[in-house]
C-alpha cells in the first residue's frame, strides 16, 4: 500500500498506540512525497520501537461508513 505526506499512521506499541499525520518522509537522505510501504523513514513525534505495529489510518466517507455498520 502506497503512503505519502499527509496521510496519517497509527504506532501500536505494547501498551500503547499514537496517531500522526506523515509530515516528513525519507528514502536515502532524501525527500519524497510518496513511497510504497517499508520503503521509507517517516519522521514521528514519539520513540519508536523494533516490535512497535505501524498502520495506515484510511478515512472512510459518510455512506461507505452507514453500509458498515
Amino acid at each position: 500500500a502506497e503512503l505519502k505526506v499527509g496521510d496519517w499512521i497509527q504506532i501500536e506499541r505494547k501498551d500503547s498506540s499514537f496517531q500522526q499525520e506523515i509530515t516528513s518522509m525519507e528514502i536515502d537522505h532524501q525527500q519524497f512525497q510518496r513511497c510504497d510501504k517499508g520503503l521509507a523513514a517517516i519522521k514521528v513525534d514519539q520513540k519508536v520501537k523494533n516490535d512497535d505495529k505501524i498502520f495506515a489510518v484510511r478515512k472512510m466517507d459518510e455512506i461507505t461508513f452507514r453500509n458498515r455498520i
